[in-house]
């Protein structure tokens, strides 16, 4: 007696097409959250560049003190409103150090500034 085959793929048939789409799924995906990593730190540095300019005019108003040691987000040097992603940001004598988040780690970085 001879049994009918019926037409059906095996377990390692399933498998295999799995395994396909996930590989086919995950490259969009990885070039994906690489743009959105580097939205984040351009995004970052922008802001970074405006609270240099916010410091600058802040030291033309303000020629007897200097904004070392202030943060960009003050009332006094008024940057704009700090982004969701930007952590905390510090102005020293020669730079802006400034760190944010991306995808819940945090990243720090610097923005040298010259106040003449």
């Amino acid at each position: 007696m001879k049994h009918a085959r019926t037409a059906a793929f095996t377990a390692v048939e399933l498998l295999i097409v799995m395994l396909v789409l996930a590989v086919i799924l995950a490259l969009p995906l990885s070039a994906y959250l690489g743009a959105q990593r580097r939205a984040v730190e351009t995004g970052a540095l922008d802001y970074v560049r405006k609270c240099a300019t916010a410091a600058a005019r802040w030291t033309i108003d303000h020629p007897q003190d200097t904004p070392v040691g202030k943060d960009c987000a003050d009332d006094e040097i008024a940057a704009g409103s700090l982004p969701s992603f930007i952590v905390s940001t510090r102005i020293a004598a020669d730079r802006i150090d400034y760190t944010y988040s991306v995808f819940g780690s945090e990243a720090s970085a610097a923005l040298p500034i010259a106040f003449e």
